[in-house]
């Protein structure tokens, strides 16, 4: 299994989901890390992964959401 870690932070929406989509469309990763800085984004990239069929589980640490 393949194990991934995006950087999305500081990157104006829909640019994480579009990336955490490319991440995904391959389908050889099934455990990643998208690491966003505000919950709007958050939000997004959880609302698509969990319609793509993936548990989301978010920690919050200094301003960034993993």
């Amino acid at each position: 299994m393949a194990e991934k870690e995006l950087d999305c932070r500081g990157l104006a929406r829909p640019t994480p989901v579009v990336k955490t989509k490319e991440v995904i469309d391959p389908g050889e990763v099934e455990k990643f890390t998208v690491l966003v800085a505000n919950p709007a984004a958050e939000e997004n990239v959880s609302r698509f992964l969990q319609r793509s069929g993936y548990e989301v589980r978010w920690e919050e640490q200094a301003g960034t959401f993993a």
